[in-house]
């Protein structure tokens, strides 16, 4: 993914900023039908399932194990839309630069030893200088980052 492809997913995610993020303790299903006075009867039958099987579903939305499918179909028995969104812990380019580095570091560190063992070190300059350059080609090319050393 590009920098650009970055830099809207980021425009997106910041359109939610301000929106609630906090899902309610017992969970959305039952905080909008007890706001619109709704028995879990009624909502049940809105969506064609048994009052047990709404009351499961509260029960699994608060519990974090209900589906997205099944989400869907309650929220348009609230009049709703199901809105379903990651939001980044920070920028993914700040996050894209930090584990590119991390990688360089590690990469080098393996290269500085054998070199090392060679007799053969490299100026602090130099050293720097080879971070920043493989800093840019990971992040060319990011799926290198995410690879996992044995």
């Amino acid at each position: 993914m590009s920098m650009t492809a970055r830099r809207k997913i980021m425009e997106k995610v910041r359109a939610f900023v301000g929106s609630p993020q906090e899902i309610p303790h017992k969970g959305w299903i039952r905080a909008l039908r007890e706001s619109l006075g709704m028995t879990t009867t009624q909502l049940a039958k809105r969506i064609g399932i048994s009052q047990p099987a709404l009351v499961q579903h509260e029960k699994r939305e608060a519990s974090g194990s209900i589906t997205i499918q099944t989400l869907r179909k309650v929220a348009a028995a609230l009049n709703c839309k199901l809105v379903y969104h990651f939001v980044p812990n920070e920028d993914l380019e700040a996050y894209l630069e930090r584990n590119a580095k991390e990688k360089a570091i590690q990469i080098l560190k393996k290269i500085e030893h054998s070199m090392a063992l060679e007799n053969q070190s490299i100026s602090k300059e130099e050293s720097q200088h080879q971070l920043e350059e493989l800093i840019r080609e990971l992040k060319e090319s990011p799926k290198k980052i995410w690879e996992k050393d044995d």
